[in-house]
């Protein structure tokens, strides 16, 4: 399909206004589709069936999410005061004989009304996807603070730049691919925001010359034999992931974050860390490298292959042979997939690497400050014990879980764990003994005061309680679930 969205903002602005007024939103969708414990694809299935199917809130949610085909009269009440006719001009509507038919998806995501193509089972090349875990994963691992610039590349339906427009004066959004730019703009105009700029071009040749306080990509990250989907393929090797994360780095403006999503060649022979940590080398910026997993060429090629098609035992077969074959003849053994987040600095910069196998529970924002205050005060203390000084609270949202099994007749060590309510899945086990010292950190008490408190309760020394404790709490203040209270006065 052609869509063409700029033929009428103020139709898009009030198409948006009609299903925010409706209570078109995530919540909606997924009690009419997954109500009553049915899975989604069989309440999608029966919707038309309830008895409240003919309300606004249900026709609308079969048009535009479902893809349903549905009576013209009944889109027609559900849609008013827009005219059907004028959505249809607009190419977000389609008629035949008596029934209407969205031709695009609208999702909703963080309370933005986001349009992609359809899934009809054949996908075009420049097919536009809708929100999915990638997109979700990025928008949790961005920094969300005031700022005055933002980049969006590779934008895609234009998620992250939408998202971006909240908290920056001034929004670029990119992509290779128009059909995604007229569903960015499409977009914009349906939610009403009007701070964001589309520039069509490869990689960071739209915005030559210019940095930027916040850059958001998820680009084509792929390692895949042939550039099939615009949206998914990086082609041969990981050239694609490491020319984001390398412009990234150059466009930033010294203070400002980015986030890339990415997937890189791993040497079986070698840590995970090691082939996205050379791309930084001299790059001018602390790096957090983020790891999800690692895939032999088998998995990675059946997960990707034929992603976004209906499955198909034959087909899926000889697409992965295919894939495997470049990859025998490439020297691919395996593929790590995670995300980089970036900080542009002067001086000597760090690079911290951590596994997320667990994924995320949230928003991450306020975590990866937190990473990068901590990143910062431990680079340039050069030594843990600096901490001792300092007064430490648990960061916000941070919970206290303990455990203690009983396994063979007998009640084994609790153990002791602190963990997100918000963020990114990253738990420290703490020995038994840390438990007294962190229920003393109340952000006014120096670490050391802590140390000595809880080693008087045990009757052991300060020193060797220390020494068993103070790694394990290390490394909760620099995963950001631990922070310094006092950092404001201590320069970093």
């Amino acid at each position: 399909m052609t869509v063409a969205p700029a033929a009428d903002e103020a139709l898009l602005a009030a198409l948006g206004e009609r299903l925010a007024a409706v209570g078109y939103d995530e919540r909606a969708a997924r009690a009419l589709t997954a109500g009553g414990g049915l899975r989604p694809s069989a309440g999608r299935a029966v919707l038309h069936l309830r008895a409240d199917a003919g309300e606004p809130l249900p026709v609308l949610v079969r048009l535009f999410h479902v893809g349903e085909a549905v009576d013209s009269q009944a889109a027609a009440a559900a849609l008013a005061p827009l005219e059907l006719d004028a959505l249809e001009q607009a190419a977000l509507i389609d008629r035949t004989g008596s029934q209407a038919r969205a031709l695009v998806r609208v999702d909703v995501h963080d309370g933005l009304l986001l349009a992609s193509d359809r899934d009809d089972g054949s996908l075009r090349p420049d097919h536009v996807v809708p929100v999915g875990p990638a997109t979700r994963t990025v928008a949790q691992l961005t920094v969300r603070r005031p700022a005055g610039s933002a980049l969006d590349l590779g934008a895609g339906s234009g998620t992250h730049a939408l998202l971006a427009a909240r908290h920056c004066e001034r929004v670029v959004g990119t992509d290779l691919n128009p059909r995604a730019l007229c569903f960015a703009a499409l977009n914009a105009a349906l939610n009403g925001v009007g701070n964001v700029e589309w520039r069509a071009g490869d990689l960071f040749g739209p915005v030559r010359g210019e940095t930027f306080d916040l850059i958001v990509a998820n680009p084509p990250f792929v390692v895949s034999p042939r550039r099939e989907l615009v949206y998914r393929d990086g082609g041969d090797g990981d050239e694609m992931s490491r020319a984001v994360v390398s412009g990234a780095a150059q466009h930033l403006s010294e203070g400002g974050f980015a986030t890339v999503l990415c997937s890189w060649v791993s040497d079986p022979g070698e840590p995970w860390a090691d082939a996205p940590g050379r791309w930084l080398d001299g790059a001018g910026c602390d790096a957090w490298l983020l790891h999800y997993r690692t895939d032999d060429p088998v998995s990675y090629a059946a997960t990707w292959s034929e992603h976004g098609r209906p499955f198909d035992r034959a087909r899926l077969a000889a697409s992965v042979h295919d894939w495997l074959e470049h990859y025998r003849r490439s020297g691919v053994e395996a593929i790590s997939t995670g995300a980089i987040v970036l900080r542009s600095r002067a001086g000597r910069s760090w690079l911290r690497a951590d596994t997320m196998p667990l994924g995320l529970s949230g928003r991450a924002s306020e975590q990866i400050l937190n990473v990068f205050e901590a990143g910062d005060f431990l680079a340039a203390a050069g030594d843990e014990r600096a901490l001792l000084s300092e007064t430490i609270a648990p960061a916000e949202g941070a919970r206290l879980l303990q455990r203690a099994d009983f396994r063979d007749g007998r009640l084994e060590p609790e153990r002791v764990r602190l963990a997100l309510s918000s963020g990114i899945r990253l738990t420290t086990r703490l020995p038994v003994h840390a438990l007294p010292v962190l229920r003393a950190l109340d952000g006014s008490t120096p670490l050391a005061a802590a140390f000595a408190h809880a080693a008087s309760a045990f009757g052991v020394s300060t020193e060797a309680l220390t020494a068993e404790c103070l790694p394990a709490l290390r490394e909760l203040y620099a995963r950001g679930l631990l922070v310094r209270t006092n950092r404001s006065t201590t320069g970093t």
